[in-house]
Parts: C-alpha cells; sequence; structure tokens
C-alpha cells in the first residue's frame, strides 16, 4: 500500500511538475473539454461538430471521450480515488517511458501481475477509526456491480463528470484529505497536503485531476474543481490560472531553498523553467458548477514529468533539515517527553481554517494529543467552527498553539494572552493538551501555562 500511495504521489505531482521548452501543440479548442476534435470522416460530415477557431481563450480539447468511472467500483464514504489503466499507458511508447521513470514504483507486481499487465487499479481511501489511521482499499482489475455507494453529493457530482478512457484519474475531497483521511498525506505525500492547504478547503467543495498520454505522445491534464456555495465558478478558475503563472517561480523557491542529493539536483535544477512552460499553455472555463483547468505537455515531456515528479517524491517530505541535525519523523517525536515536543519547532502556513483543523494540523506536527474541550467553548459563545488564518515559521509548537488561540478568541480587544479577555487557553494533562477556556479552567482549579498568567 505504501508503494501504491507513492504512486499516487507521482501522478499527482506530474500534473504540475513540467515540460520542455517546446511549443506545445495541442488539438484545437472547443467549447467543452469533453468534446474531442477530429477531422470528420467524409460520408459523415453532416453529422459531425466542425472544428472551433481557437481564440486563445477555450479549454483545449479532450483526447478521450469515455463515459464516467464506474460508481460501484468506489466504496462508501470515499473521501479519495484514484482510478489508473496501467495496461493502457503501457500500450505506446510513451507510456512505458513514463512506467520506468517512475522507478521501483512503475515495477508493482501486484498479485502476481507486473503494472503494465493490470487493466484497472483503484486506490479507494475511507474514514478509520482515527484520524491517523484511514482505511486504504487497493484493486486489481475489480468488477462492476449493480450497488451504488452512499458517496457525498459533491463527490458524485465529479465523479460523474470523470473519463474513465483516461490514464489516470483522482477524485478527491479536500476536507476528508485535511480531516478524517489526513494520515494519508505524510511521509512523502506530505507535498500534496501543503499544495491543498494552499488552495483553502473552503473554496473547494471536491475536486478531480485527471492525466492521459495521447497518441502523440503529449501529457493532458484536467483539474475540475466543484466550488463551494459561495465561491463563484469564474473566480475560482481564474485563480487557479493566476497560480498556474506562478508555477515556475512557486517550485524555483522550493527547488533554492532545500538540499538535493547529486541525481535529483539534476532532474529538480530545470523543473522551475519546465513548470512555467506548463503553465503558460494552460486554459481555463466553466462547466455546470465546475471551474476547469486544463493543458497540454508536448510530445516527449511525459516520461520527463514523471521523473520530476518521481525525484520530489523521493526528496519532499520534511523541510529542509535546520543546522545540526535533521528533523525527526512524527513517530520519533511521540517518544519524546510532552515537555521537549512542544518546543520543537513548526511551520505551519494556511489562509483560511477553522480552530479545529488548525488544533488538527498543529498536533500532527507535534505529534501530541491535543483535544478541544466543546462544551466548555459553547459556554463561552465560541465554536470549533472559528474561522483564522496562520503563518509561522520554526516557532516553538506550544507558540505556535498560542497563536491559534489568540486569533480564535472570541474577544479582539484582548492584547496578549495574559489578558483576562484572552478567554481560550490550553491546559497540560498528563501526555496530551486540552484547549478550554479560562473561565472552566478556574472553576476546575486547573492550572494554566505561565503565558496565560504572566505580566
Amino acid at each position: 500500500e505504501g508503494m501504491t500511495f507513492r504512486l499516487v504521489c507521482c501522478w499527482g505531482l506530474l500534473a504540475v511538475g513540467g515540460c520542455t521548452e517546446r511549443e506545445v501543440e495541442p488539438p484545437h479548442a472547443a467549447t467543452s473539454a469533453a468534446v474531442k476534435v477530429a477531422d470528420p470522416p467524409q460520408e459523415a460530415a453532416s453529422a459531425v461538430k466542425p472544428r472551433v477557431v481557437d481564440d486563445g481563450r477555450r479549454l483545449w480539447a479532450s483526447p478521450t471521450s469515455g463515459g464516467p468511472i464506474v460508481a460501484s467500483l468506489v466504496p462508501e464514504a470515499c473521501g479519495a480515488f484514484l482510478y489508473l489503466r496501467p495496461s493502457a499507458l503501457a500500450a505506446s511508447e510513451e507510456g512505458r517511458r513514463v512506467l520506468r521513470a517512475l522507478g521501483p514504483v512503475g515495477e508493482l507486481t501486484p498479485q502476481g501481475k507486473t503494472l503494465a499487465e493490470v487493466t484497472t487499479l483503484t486506490v479507494a481511501v475511507t474514514p478509520g477509526e482515527s484520524y491517523d489511521a484511514p482505511v486504504v482499499q487497493v484493486g486489481i482489475d475489480p468488477q462492476p456491480t449493480d450497488q451504488l455507494p452512499l458517496l457525498a453529493r459533491e463527490f458524485e457530482q465529479l465523479l460523474e463528470a470523470t473519463d474513465a478512457e483516461r490514464h489516470a484519474t483522482l477524485v478527491f475531497s479536500p476536507r476528508f484529505l485535511l480531516g478524517d483521511g489526513g494520515g494519508v498525506l505524510t511521509g512523502g505525500l506530505a507535498p500534496l497536503r501543503e499544495l491543498l492547504l494552499a488552495q483553502g478547503r473552503d473554496a473547494w467543495a471536491a475536486a478531480s485531476l485527471s492525466l492521459h498520454v495521447d497518441d502523440a505522445g503529449r501529457l493532458y491534464w484536467e483539474l475540475r474543481v466543484l466550488t463551494s456555495a459561495r465561491e463563484a465558478e469564474t473566480r475560482t478558475a481564474a485563480e487557479l490560472m493566476r497560480q498556474a503563472g506562478a508555477w515556475g517561480d512557486d517550485l524555483a523557491k522550493v527547488v533554492a531553498a532545500r538540499p538535493w542529493s547529486p541525481y535529483s539536483a539534476a532532474v529538480v535544477g530545470r523543473s522551475p523553467r519546465m513548470l512555467a512552460v506548463v503553465g503558460k499553455h494552460a486554459r481555463r472555463g466553466v462547466e455546470g458548477r465546475q471551474a476547469v483547468v486544463n493543458g497540454y505537455a508536448p510530445a516527449g515531456s511525459p516520461h520527463q514529468l514523471a521523473l520530476v515528479a518521481q525525484r520530489l517524491v523521493e526528496e519532499l517530505g520534511w523541510p529542509a533539515a535546520a543546522p545540526g541535525g535533521e528533523k525527526p519523523a512524527a513517530s520519533a517525536l511521540a517518544d519524546l517527553p510532552l515537555a521537549e515536543r512542544l518546543r520543537r519547532p513548526v511551520t505551519i502556513q494556511f489562509r483560511r481554517e477553522s480552530l479545529e483543523a488548525a488544533v488538527t494540523i498543529l498536533a500532527e506536527l507535534a505529534a501530541t494529543p491535543i483535544e478541544i474541550e466543546g462544551r466548555d467553548l459553547q459556554l463561552e459563545g465560541i465554536t470549533r467552527n472559528q474561522m483564522l488564518g496562520l503563518d509561522v515559521q520554526e516557532i516553538p509548537a506550544e507558540e505556535a498553539l498560542v497563536e491559534v488561540l489568540r486569533r480564535a478568541n472570541a474577544d479582539p480587544l484582548a492584547e496578549g494572552p495574559a489578558d483576562p479577555r484572552q478567554r481560550l487557553v490550553y491546559v497540560v494533562e498528563g501526555d496530551r493538551v486540552r484547549v478550554t477556556t479560562r473561565a472552566a479552567a478556574e472553576r476546575r482549579g486547573e492550572q494554566l501555562p505561565a503565558v496565560f498568567t504572566k505580566e
């Protein structure tokens, strides 16, 4: 399963991995990304839509025109579903190069088969017993049934808009992957978590990413976003296009800030320039309630993209180690005393998250149970859904928690954590931290950390 998830990450990063600097020559643009534009046969010319003149603004035409992925392949309560067609990808020379570029991930042998021999591979993630233990189900050539799963409405809507002919499709709920399914995006998959946090969980109700290597050896990519009720689809599509224009610069900062092995350095060093080309040729549009951004990378680039993605997966994870040693994994942090864990530096960046989500993220980074006393907060008129933004770099986890509580505090007049008007506080109990209110802690005679009491 771990190897399968590395494949998920490779495909995810592949969509924004880069390409060579040759000009992209995709098919003519169409009014809908679902329309496949081709030269019609002479005898049926009247029954086929004519080519649409490219005005430089319409979405690129899709190289496939299949029906949606069969819903019965998706388990109930699924929050993330990956659909792969490995054997179809391996049918072309460029597709075989992609699998080779993925390294060991591209040579998986589930049930005695090589990946290239598998017609359909599915990976589904559903909630588990705890936040850090989601259930992963891998299917090798699964057979459709007459049973329809119970899925979130937004997930079903995007699933219906998928194209089962494409080589890879990922449908997911950002809220799930940042909540109940958060245990998935750790280690080598951590970069995908950062991408989701950068988008903001409230703007995206659900999203799908699909990739396909066409007959000419080009990579077609398409991102569909079902927006929340208060987000305009045109605005979301425009924001995605703005971000696409900055992909090269964003990746350049990542490349410059991290140490790379000699082999990876040669690969990722040119990726910012490659990524800038991908963003340059992106197009945006709206279909129904879905914001759509798609594009093509030129012939021969898919395997280069796969190699970049593979190296990023191998070496991205924790931020670059600070002088004096590597940052320990969460499992290693959990063995440290609570006080020491709370003193470990963390980096958290998000534009808009709920108090509950912010505490969950911090608890994961600090490998420390942090619980919210919901009843205590309700008595003060404070909710777990109180929204806040945060951008802290390498500060102790305990300071980050104080900052979260300050930003979520119901009284904006509080001048600091020791101010009596700072109603949100935390207390330490054994090996866990509890978020409560100043009044509730005083009623129970609980001792507050010094930061909430000293003048």
